[in-house]
């Protein structure tokens, strides 16, 4: 009969628990989702929200669990388990610069930090630790955040920098995969930075085969020894193809959004162009010669006396024809190495006469028109900047010596 009673009255127990509970479904322990916690080891407080209810009850008050804070792992009716959300982000923040100096400053007058915080509307804990940090270390800005961790260990930088290296035309997006880490590229990329690594547009520099770096690397150790003076007395000169629509190089307007189409803030180009003229000129210190537009290769040096005529190594400057021409009027040659347009100063002057050219409001169209403006633009350089680049060419033996005949930055 006891054990017919003690069953009654824990049937009767379990359907007016089950009634009473709002997040359960029948006789079936329903879910509930915290919104408060306890706040005391050992309380009673805590609420929430039941899903399965429409009208959201609150429910759920159940006793705290050790460390101050309610458990839940009641047993939805589907037999999933629902855990406990995230705890949310402190709302903790930083008291500004400007409020500590106020602090400190109130705590210094009156010896009162607490004092100084309610004045501020700030903690009073807070403000005798701003207080206090500032005694100690005279200090009164905020110490910086740390910042979320590094994905990568200094190894793993190491890695990435090592596999940058080994494939520099690679793709970061390739070298990610390659690699066996989870970051993605612009982490990748990030890293290199760091290391003064970027992806750039690769430099275009002539062939240089072996033979042609011995021949540069001879031609350095002879001439290291040379005074700006020698220098003085050499005739650097070259030729220059110039094609309308010679617009390789980035040019830049100034406009409005909606003046896209706006006609001097567009840049025509031309098919394969036959517009183009040859031209060659020779420059020497102090001295601008003559720019002559020519219809073959070739070309003429003006006189002066104790000079040597520089020349690159072009076949035609190189035939019997040619050499003989020079010996018959008496005008010695200055060597000069093979794919070397790094050691002749008036390469940075064609440059800038292309540059001119290309920055005109109204390119020519025509031959003559492009003839026109190639001496107009050969007549607007001046001897000074010729003397600055002959003024670097024992900077360019240099840097040849030094690349042990490879390419310069010249």
């Amino acid at each position: 009969m006891k054990l017919l009673f003690l069953a009654a009255l824990l049937s009767a127990a379990v359907a007016n628990a089950a009634i009473n509970d709002p997040c359960s479904v029948g006789s079936i322990p329903g879910i509930c989702i915290t919104t408060s916690s306890c706040t005391n080891a050992g309380g009673t407080y805590a609420s929430g929200y039941c899903p399965n209810d429409p009208s959201n009850v609150r429910c759920c008050h159940k006793t705290c669990g050790g460390g101050g804070r309610c458990r839940f792992t009641s047993t939805c009716p589907t037999g999933k388990i629902q855990r406990e959300p995230h705890p949310p982000k402190t709302s903790r923040h930083e008291v500004d610069t400007p409020t500590r100096n106020r602090i400190i400053s109130y705590a210094q007058a009156s010896g009162n930090a607490a004092a100084a915080g309610r004045n501020e509307n700030v903690n009073e804990r807070t403000a005798q630790c701003i207080y206090k940090h500032f005694l100690e270390t005279g200090e009164t800005s905020n110490k910086p955040r740390p910042g979320p961790s590094e994905k990568l260990s200094d190894y793993g930088k190491r890695q990435v920098i090592r596999e940058v290296i080994k494939h520099r035309r690679m793709p970061l997006t390739e070298i990610t995969n390659r690699l066996a880490t989870c970051v993605s590229p612009s982490t990748i990329r990030r890293i290199i930075a760091a290391q003064g690594f970027h992806q750039r547009v690769a430099r275009k520099v002539p062939y240089l085969s072996p033979a042609h770096k011995r021949k540069r690397l001879n031609w350095a150790r002879i001439h290291q020894s040379f005074w700006p003076s020698d220098w003085r007395c050499t005739m650097f000169s070259d030729e220059c193809y110039v094609y309308l629509g010679d617009d390789r190089g980035r040019i830049y307007v100034t406009r409005r959004p909606d003046e896209e189409l706006l006609e001097e803030c567009l840049v025509p180009t031309f098919k394969q162009s036959t517009v183009r003229v040859m031209v060659w000129g020779c420059i020497a210190e102090d001295w601008k010669g003559p720019l002559v537009v020519l219809e073959y290769p070739g070309g003429k040096g003006g006189e002066r006396g104790n000079m040597t005529f520089q020349q690159d190594g072009a076949p035609s400057h190189g035939s019997k024809v040619m050499k003989r021409w020079f010996a018959q009027h008496g005008i010695p040659l200055f060597p000069h190495p093979p794919s070397s347009p790094d050691l002749n100063p008036i390469e940075p002057i064609w440059h800038l006469l292309k540059s001119t050219l290309r920055h005109l409001p109204y390119p020519p169209t025509t031959v003559d028109g492009l003839r026109v403006a190639v001496l107009r633009a050969w007549e607007g350089i001046s001897v000074e900047v010729i003397n600055h680049q002959i003024g670097k060419m024992d900077r360019r033996v240099k840097a040849v010596l030094a690349a042990r005949g490879g390419h310069t930055g010249f």
